[in-house]
């Protein structure tokens, strides 16, 4: 199973047509891989940091849209 497909739950499904909008005008950067962190930034007219983050198992999402501290929409 790819990662999108483990991800696809987790958000809906305008936030993720959203997404692949931005991958296709390549609003997306990978900035840093590690074995259990990604990091990258998205632009939609500023730049927001996201950071992917593998803890005890778990899948974290952080990100600074909206000056919060998840990527929750």
């Amino acid at each position: 199973m790819s990662l999108s497909e483990l991800l696809e739950n987790r958000f809906r499904g305008d936030i993720r047509f959203r997404g692949v909008a931005y991958l296709k005008a390549e609003r997306v950067s990978l900035t840093r891989i590690t074995a259990d962190h990604v990091f990258g930034l998205v632009r939609d007219g500023v730049e927001y940091q996201t950071h992917l983050s593998r803890e005890d198992g778990q899948l974290r999402m952080y990100c600074n849209w909206r000056s919060r501290p998840s990527c929750e929409p």
